[in-house]
């Protein structure tokens, strides 16, 4: 469980003293919001750039089309192969595709970034698959700038390697778990920044379905390593409910990994002439994003089915927030309208509907919030919307209670209620110098 700064002082004040805690924890701090601002900054570059991008990449697959259609080998009609290599077909399909495969893995990393906004592994991980996203598609290689630019994006594009790489040896709990996981992190940090720098280079994975075989092979490597790494921590170091969400998660992207594999080694054998390399240069690529999308699916299931990354909040504040926007802006709108009804024989022209509307929005905002909070946590949430109704009911009660006996079976009762505990102690401790006759210096009970 990741700790944040409050929490991190409770802990480490019995360790190193109060001082020595509040310094760390302020560090801890300092740190998380470095690395927050840090995130924040790598998904706008990543998604600004990807954005700017699409129009050069779409032009870019529409001379590619004129291209083919000017091969020799496209003068006879293919029938399906014709229709979808033609400029009018190709690069919507493509794009199509692509715009498709990013936004899938967008909208997963943004429902674990909001997971548990004090949690690095949320973060990071959310990082992980839109950065990937945009490595591995071609729509950045499409930027048309300078020498800085282009330096910073192959630069970005490492960093979604990195990611991806990491992403095997760090899931789900953030340890490299088993040891030997640090030295293919290092490797991998070192060999990728490599090609971020020199993105010419002939080991460079700018493009990973235009590579060497050798390079191809080192990739493959680092994903079976990744794998590995997984399923020695699937079976000897998960919990069982990491189990659960592990289970999804890397099928779907050992899916993913083998198509890529599916992808390239055709081509490695495919005649360089011949309506089979054509068809394949045109669609392998395309292939790929439709073997690589059910990673969004998966990611999808272990969050709403195994709370993956504390998904229930991001539901939660999904409904708490869509509601109460749709509230707000139908009171704003008819306030507007029946004000300015009102107002209009008295003052004409007035922005007096506007701003009353205004600060009557402002002053509903938080009433209305926790209105819709309790709503949503009483018809979606009835179990902790039960829990918290009865401490409330026990804690009332107990102000009243005198009888010890009658205050362990109320105990009882809200524990079962709230907990639903198999088994349960209760430990009552009476001073000793009290001396009272009639109890013992300490007496302990059993609750089942």
């Amino acid at each position: 469980m990741a700790l944040s700064p409050d929490r991190l002082t409770r802990v480490v004040s019995r360790r190193v003293g109060p001082d020595g805690a509040r310094a760390r924890a302020q560090l801890f701090a300092g740190g998380f919001a470095l690395m927050r601002n840090a995130w924040r900054v790598l998904m706008a570059a990543t998604l600004g750039l990807f954005v700017v991008s699409v129009p050069g990449r779409y032009e870019q697959l529409e001379a590619l089309a004129h291209a083919t259609q000017r091969r020799p080998v496209m003068s006879e009609d293919h029938g399906l192969l014709t229709t979808a290599s033609s400029p009018d077909v190709y690069p919507l399909l493509v794009v199509g595709l692509e715009i498709s495969f990013v936004v899938a893995l967008l909208v997963a990393s943004a429902g674990i970034a909001v997971g548990r906004l004090d949690d690095w592994r949320n973060r990071f991980f959310s990082a992980v698959f839109f950065t990937y996203s945009v490595w591995v598609t071609p729509t950045l290689d499409a930027l048309d700038g300078g020498p800085v630019l282009l330096h910073f994006v192959s630069l970005l594009q490492a960093v979604g390697l990195i990611f991806a790489i990491h992403f095997f040896l760090l899931f789900p709990d953030g340890r490299f778990v088993p040891r030997w996981t640090r030295l293919s992190s290092a490797f991998w940090i070192v060999y990728t920044l490599a090609w971020g720098i020199y993105p010419d280079a002939w080991f460079s994975l700018i493009d990973p379905f235009d590579v060497p075989f050798v390079v191809f092979a080192s990739l493959m490597f680092g994903w079976v390593t990744g794998l590995a790494a997984q399923t020695i921590r699937y079976r000897y170091w998960a919990t069982p409910e990491e189990c659960k969400q592990v289970k999804w998660v890397v099928i779907a992207v050992a899916s993913a990994v083998a198509g890529y594999a599916v992808v390239y080694l055709p081509g490695v054998f495919i005649p360089e002439a011949g309506v089979a390399r054509v068809a394949f240069d045109l669609f392998s690529v395309s292939i790929f994003w439709l073997l690589a999308m059910p990673m969004a699916l998966a990611l999808g299931i272990a969050m709403l089915r195994y709370q993956l990354f504390d998904f229930h909040a991001v539901v939660n504040r999904t409904l708490v927030y869509g509601s109460l926007t749709t509230t707000l802006g139908l009171v704003y709108f008819g306030l507007v309208t029946l004000l300015q009804q009102v107002l209009h024989p008295i003052a004409g022209r007035s922005n007096f509907a506007i701003v009353g509307s205004t600060l009557t929005v402002s002053v509903l905002f938080r009433p209305v919030r926790f209105r819709i909070q309790s709503v949503i946590d009483q018809r979606f949430y009835r179990t902790r919307y039960d829990a918290a109704r009865a401490l409330d009911n026990f804690s009332m009660r107990l102000r009243d209670e005198i009888d010890l006996g009658s205050l362990e079976k109320e105990l009882l009762g809200v524990v079962h209620e709230t907990m639903q505990p198999a088994q349960a102690s209760l430990l009552l401790m009476v001073p000793a110098e009290e001396n009272l006759s009639d109890q013992t210096a300490s007496t302990g009970r059993s609750l089942v």
